[in-house]
């Protein structure tokens, strides 16, 4: 934490104590030092009576009076006078700023400064950007901004000093200067003038005596002149002992100012600390609406406690208010009113939910083949429109070219669909029957009832579809005959789409087996293995290929975009993983996995573990639940129920961990086999190149089959053709675009990647390729893909041609990515869309929820703003108005000022001296013992 945000102001109070009194204590004490003070002053008082009987009164004074000047400076000296510098810290108002950053905040429907529509954060991003609103508050606050979301606790995004304190410390020390210096003089002309009366007197004793004597012999002159000497000393003693920093010559004209707190501190006590500007915060950065959940209960307990006995004025709520998950809000009211903390909310968003249809998606077959059936299948959602119907309409064109007027488009269908009940998705379905190869675009759009002011890309989405006249190659690879190779083996001769060749490694030749060519020896050749879509590997035994076939395999992974399935066994597996020496084929096999693993030591004591007797069920990650290559059906949360239907699995196969950049779906279940609270991971999977690797713990999807056949089915058709992707939907001769996910969710990120070749057909060799991100509102802007290497790191010096990149998904709708292939000639454009939607749980009830937010203000005493625009308002009923200062002031005890005790001790024994001296002399001018 910024400790120039805690303590802003550190200012010093000067007091003076008499030590000794501290040790007096008791009432006899005090008895004690009464009587010796009157003894001594009895006794110098008859002493001086007697001694000077017959003298002239004034001299008998002079003397009484110079011997009690010498005890007074005695008597000072015990007392122990002593300077304390007390430090005043004060701890700046705290200003805490809460920023909502679930996926809620990412709707488009407020309305912008220049009249547009935007998004929820989007404003709150304008505003923050603006500084206005930040700087008001920094006038009189420590500003600290948190974001929230999903999370149990919020995370802090920004530090902002107050910027008041430097001109109003500045003020003030320029006012406590100016004073010390006007009080300095003062005392240097008060005690010169003094001590220029006692020398005017004594010129005038001993010029003009007879006529400043009297006729007793009473010799005034030099009584006034030895008492205005010491009244001026002790004058001139008292302003150097409180403003040592000003000499004399102050007197004589305009005091240059000195920093007098510097002085007093003079490095013995707390300082303030260097008040450092943050650097500018990217502030659509940090507030990215990524969240698929809203805890605002959580967030706002979190900073409660944080802050608790702190100067907090409030905490300032940016949100929606859709409370969806952890703990209720009258909790942390409840904590909130328990520390005395006031929230102030500022709702996001529109209060009302209009009438509404959107096309929520649309589901179609990235290829189909010619003369085959296929289904496009689209949901409306609608609220306020029960009962009515709408007329869909399902369109065709060609895919655009970059910067071209978007093609004709030819209706293709028409349903009257009827509006279910608010929030219900409403599937419409359209058959089609392709003739013609190539891309095509399908427009389902929707009309919207009349007078309706639904924006028109709510009422319409695209999907693209490949009509292809190939076949999906595919080659299984397996070290043994085990049960799931035999199922996908099967599986795959089985389906029309597909073409399967396998290679049983250590089969006897002239087996029998359900395959469309039954390989002998792995491919060798480049000719041989490029031709293949997807490799599935089965437990096999790597070391059995040769450094020429490993390097082909790499070679057709990274720059012809194969798709590869690994499935771990408990055969070979653990033989190659465990090599940590030999050839090089196998660190390059263990490149291609998206999982690294142990060492031959480690592995051996994990590897007990990795094998029960109860089945676990696979434990999906966020990332595993929106996959759709791992749905077991088309609706995604029927997906989860049949994998809820699954027993599990009954063993795993131990890895290190993932690498980097690779994605965990999902992990083996039994908390028994965690390491360091993390569960083993079974489900993973990265690019490689321009290729997609799948990786699995164990070959146990065949026990699918047993709650479904069709499950088993489902699994591996998908995975199979989501790996195969890059080759079967290859845009172009020179290279292909994939994206790590076509469907993704609000606050995502999406990872881009390129394979890319020249004229030559030879990989490109560029530091980066310029492409362009088109998002669902229609804004252009450029987007580079950086040059990596086959492994997926950055390498200036690689030449497989593969580009990375990413982008995330900060708007619903379509994003479209453009990358024109480099020193093309047909201006080859390859193009990829990803689909972004908001989760149910983000949009069941979008409007913001004003009662809930209201509430927060109202039970903890804060204020409700209904909008960012009341909130800045520099008006009385604004935030910065609302938010009172609450500075707190602590004082630390100073120690004794060495420098001040040399002084005083100088001047008390000048007096003393300086008395007793002038005593002595008077006593002898006038012939006194």
């Amino acid at each position: 934490m910024n400790l120039g945000c805690l303590i802003a102001d550190t200012s010093t109070r000067t007091y003076y104590e008499l030590a000794r009194l501290n040790v007096l204590n008791q009432w006899w004490h005090w008895l004690v030092l009464a009587a010796v003070l009157i003894g001594l002053m009895a006794i110098v008082y008859l002493t001086y009576q007697r001694d000077t009987s017959g003298f002239p009164r004034a001299l008998r004074w002079l003397l009484t009076g110079l011997r009690i000047a010498a005890f007074v400076g005695l008597f000072v000296f015990f007392l122990q006078l002593e300077k304390r510098i007390e430090h005043k810290v004060v701890k700046n108002s705290r200003a805490v700023i809460l920023v909502d950053t679930s996926q809620s905040m990412g709707l488009d429907d407020v309305t912008g400064a220049d009249g547009q529509s935007t998004t929820r954060i989007q404003q709150v991003v304008e505003t923050l950007a603006d500084q206005q609103l930040v700087d008001n508050l920094r006038q009189q606050h420590d500003v600290v901004v948190y974001r929230f979301d999903q999370g149990d606790r919020p995370a802090q995004i920004a530090s902002l000093p107050r910027q008041g304190n430097a001109t109003e410390q500045a003020t003030e020390q320029a006012a406590i200067n100016s004073t010390a210096a006007a009080t300095a003089k003062k005392l240097a002309q008060v005690g010169l003038a003094f001590v220029g009366l006692a020398l005017v007197a004594i010129l005038l004793h001993l010029f003009f005596k007879a006529a400043f004597t009297s006729a007793e012999g009473e010799s005034w002159a030099l009584l006034v002149a030895v008492f205005a000497g010491i009244i001026g000393a002790v004058t001139l003693a008292v302003g150097n002992l409180r403003y040592p920093e000003y000499g004399l010559q102050v007197a004589f004209g305009e005091p240059r100012l000195v920093d007098t707190a510097t002085v007093a501190n003079n490095g013995s006590g707390p300082s303030s600390p260097a008040m450092v500007e943050p650097t500018v915060i990217d502030w659509s950065e940090q507030l990215k609406p990524s969240g698929v959940e809203t805890r605002l209960g959580d967030a706002i307990s979190y900073l409660v406690e944080h802050e608790r006995g702190g100067p907090l004025a409030g905490i300032v709520v940016v949100t929606d208010g859709n409370q969806n998950a952890g703990i209720d809000t009258r909790e942390s009211v409840a904590s909130a009113q328990a520390a005395s903390i006031q929230l102030f909310p500022i709702g996001a968003g529109s209060p009302d939910r209009p009438a509404s249809i959107r096309v929520v998606d649309v589901e179609a077959p990235a290829r189909v083949y010619p003369a085959d059936m296929f289904t496009i299948k689209t949901f409306l959602q609608s609220f306020g429109w029960k009962g009515r119907n709408v007329k869909v309409q399902l369109f065709s064109r060609k895919p655009a070219r970059s910067n071209e007027p978007a093609p004709a488009e030819t209706l293709v269908d028409e349903i009257l669909a009827e509006l279910g009940n608010d929030g219900e998705p409403v599937p419409v379905k359209f058959e089609l029957t392709p003739t013609e190869l190539g891309k095509y675009e399908y427009v389902v759009r929707a009309t919207a009832p009349g007078n309706s002011t639904i924006k028109q890309r709510d009422l319409e989405k695209v999907a693209s579809v490949q009509v292809v006249d190939r076949k999906n190659k595919v080659l299984l690879l397996a070290g043994g005959p085990t049960r799931e190779y035999r199922f996908v083996r099967v599986l795959c001769y089985r389906d029309k789409e597909t073409i399967v060749d396998v290679h049983l490694q250590g089969a006897l030749p002239g087996m029998a087996q359900e395959a469309d060519q039954i390989l002998e020896e792995f491919p060798s050749s480049p000719e041989e293995l490029f031709e293949y879509d997807c490799i599935v590997a089965f437990d096999p035994d790597w070391q059995q290929l040769s450094e020429e076939q490993i390097e082909l395999i790499d070679r057709w992974l990274s720059e012809k975009a194969g798709g590869m399935i690994c499935v771990a066994g408990p055969v070979y597996t653990p033989e190659w993983t465990t090599l940590t020496r030999g050839r090089r084929g196998i660190q390059l096999v263990k490149g291609f996995y998206p999982v690294s693993f142990f060492r031959r030591s480690t592995g051996q004591l994990t590897r007990g573990k990795n094998a029960t007797t109860q089945a676990w069920p696979v434990e999906f990650t966020d990332a595993g639940r929106q996959a759709r290559q791992l749905w077991l059906d088309d609706d995604g949360n029927l997906s989860q129920q049949r994998w809820s239907d699954f027993s599990g699995v009954y063993s795993y196969f131990p890895v290190r961990a993932a690498k980097p950049g690779a994605t965990v779906y999902g992990s083996f279940s039994n908390p028994q086999t965690s390491i360091d609270n993390q569960l083993p991971v079974y489900m993973a999977g990265h690019f490689y190149g321009a290729g997609r690797v799948f990786y699995l713990g164990s070959g146990e999807m065949w026990r699918l089959r047993a709650v479904d056949p069709e499950m088993f089915g489902s699994f591996y058709t998908k995975l199979i053709r989501y790996v195969s992707e890059g080759r079967l939907l290859r845009d172009s001769s020179r290279g292909l675009l994939l994206v790590s996910k076509d469907r993704s969710i609000l606050g995502e990120t999406i990872i881009v990647r390129a394979s890319l070749t020249d004229e030559q057909f030879q990989p490109l060799v560029q530091q980066e390729v310029a492409a362009t991100l088109i998002s669902p509102n229609g804004n252009r802007q450029p987007f580079k893909l950086q040059h990596v290497s086959s492994t997926g790191q950055l390498d200036d010096t690689s030449k497989d041609g593969s580009y990375s990149s990413q982008f995330t998904a900060l708007q619903e709708g379509d994003y479209r990515i453009e990358l024109p292939i480099p020193n093309s000639e047909q201006l080859d454009v390859l193009t990829r869309t990803v689909r972004v939607r908001v989760p149910d749980r983000e949009v069941e009830t979008p409007q913001r929820n004003d009662a809930l937010l209201n509430e927060l203000a109202t039970a903890t005493g804060g204020v409700y703003f209904p909008d960012l625009n009341q909130a800045a308002s520099a008006a009385a009923a604004g935030l910065v108005a609302a938010l009172v200062p609450q500075d707190q002031e602590t004082y630390i005890p100073g120690t004794p000022d060495r420098a001040f005790q040399q002084r005083l001790m100088t001047w008390l024994m000048g007096l003393i001296c300086g008395a007793l001296c002038v005593e002595w002399t008077i006593r002898r001018l006038n012939k006194l013992a």
